[in-house]
């Protein structure tokens, strides 16, 4: 069996420059651009609970962006644990009715998810 000799088996790696070797911030990452609005959703998602924990500023500018995404997408991979990070971010700003239609979406959505795989997984 042959072994692979490509481009890294002929030369040692070069060392990253200093100012590369701190890893990005997801708020950096994120900033950068490139990414899908799909493959945003869970960091965005990440990123408001945390700023909604410590409650610093931004925490409702990442989970509409979040939410716009996931409503485009129409799947609730991304749908339920975005209505439980703005239920959740209502619960601390202390708005328990708008927390509590969050949650129960959430729970919609995952029953009706989970009916539907088992009803598919039967045929």
């Amino acid at each position: 069996m042959p072994i692979f000799r490509g481009r890294l088996a002929r030369r040692p790696a070069e060392p990253l420059p200093a100012s590369s070797r701190r890893p990005a911030t997801s708020d950096e990452l994120l900033t950068c651009g490139g990414a899908w609005p799909v493959n945003r959703i869970n960091p965005l998602i990440s990123l408001g609970k945390v700023r909604a924990r410590q409650g610093t500023p931004g925490c409702w500018t990442r989970l509409d962006e979040a939410a716009a995404a996931a409503d485009g997408s129409g799947e609730p991979q991304f749908l339920v644990p975005l209505r439980l990070a703005l239920a959740g971010a209502y619960w601390l700003e202390r708005q328990p009715d708008p927390a509590a239609r969050e949650a129960e979406i959430a729970a919609k959505l995952f029953i009706s998810t989970k009916a539907s795989t088992i009803t598919s997984a039967r045929c």
